[in-house]
């Protein structure tokens, strides 16, 4: 129940008999409802409850409950009945409130937590509620709140970096032709998923939803980096050179164009990654990725490059005359 908090009752119960009295009431009157003793002439006759707000509890109340005139519905009778001639008063508690949800009654538990990111403070809610064991038959524990759509971010974020490194990964095999080359380019993935992981590591950063946009950012980047750098080894490959000259070569020919595009993104990303902002992340990731990026393609690239493509075949796989073999 959303509220815990209890108000004291009056709880009134009157078997009436009698042709114009043959009812039965029930009215709880909460201490908060009653200011005076006029408050209370009128009750129910029939079965159902009625609150009537009270400033303050007096020792006198009962005393004026029950030497009230039973009223409003004047009787046969000469003199109107007492309220003590016909009810028992007794006192005691109700619930303020009740909360449902889809027509259940709801207990809701809340608390306020600082120090720690909504993930982690999920999975100690979730594991307390699994330490707590198995819950009595008819309930059932379910969290809500921001959690439940946190986790549903995720998700649909991870689905979509998933989705478009296969859907990267479709595009280049369709444009190579050649599953040797598809690996190489991907191949800076890791490096990639590695340099923002290292960074949101470094700066205290956790892993949210604008980081993780910053990790999308910076595998389209990195990617077109070295699909950069392996379509010119590929043509010089295909000019007369070895796998490890055409390497060399394509390192040394698109190095300005790649530290251009790295430098000039990472340089658009320090404002952001040094503010307070709830983009900051986005800004660090991007910072990481990209700069691990920028290394492996210069670097750890040309090598995987000469020991995938030493043994590959010029031939063409294309029908057209003019299409070289990659």
């Amino acid at each position: 129940f959303d509220r815990y908090n209890m108000m004291r009752m009056v709880s009134l119960t009157a078997n009436l008999q009698g042709n114009d009295l043959g009812r039965v009431g029930e009215v709880q009157v909460p201490q908060d409802q009653i200011r005076s003793k006029d408050d209370i002439a009128k009750f129910p006759t029939m079965n159902s409850a009625k609150r009537i707000q009270m400033s303050e509890w007096k020792d006198q109340l009962e005393d004026q409950v029950t030497n009230r005139a039973y009223p409003d519905r004047k009787p046969r009778y000469a003199q109107h009945p007492l309220i003590q001639d016909v009810a028992s008063v007794a006192y005691g508690t109700t619930n303020g409130e009740f909360d449902r949800y889809n027509m259940m009654r709801m207990v809701s538990l809340t608390a306020n937590l600082q120090g720690n990111d909504l993930g982690r403070v999920g999975d100690a809610v979730k594991e307390a509620v699994r330490r707590a064991g198995k819950p009595p038959q008819g309930v059932f524990v379910d969290v809500m709140g921001q959690v439940p759509l946190l986790e549903d971010t995720f998700f649909h974020l991870l689905s979509g970096l998933v989705l478009a490194v296969v859907v990267i990964t479709l595009m280049l095999l369709a444009y190579f032709q050649a599953a040797r080359v598809v690996l190489i380019v991907m191949s800076t993935t890791p490096a990639i998923l590695l340099g923002v992981l290292t960074m949101l590591s470094i700066t205290g950063t956790t892993l949210n939803v604008q980081s993780f946009m910053g990790a999308i950012m910076c595998i389209g980047v990195g990617i077109a980096n070295a699909i950069l750098m392996v379509v010119f080894a590929e043509e010089s490959r295909a000019k007369g050179m070895t796998a490890e000259e055409a390497a060399i070569h394509g390192a040394q020919q698109r190095m300005r164009p790649i530290l251009m595009t790295s430098i000039a993104m990472v340089a658009g990303m320090v404002p952001m990654a040094l503010s307070t902002t709830q983009s900051a992340p986005l800004g660090r990731a991007v910072i990481g990725g990209l700069t691990m990026s920028t290394l492996s393609v210069l670097t750890l690239l040309p090598l995987v490059f000469a020991i995938i493509q030493k043994k590959a075949t010029l031939a063409s796989r294309s029908l057209h005359p003019d299409d070289l073999g990659l």
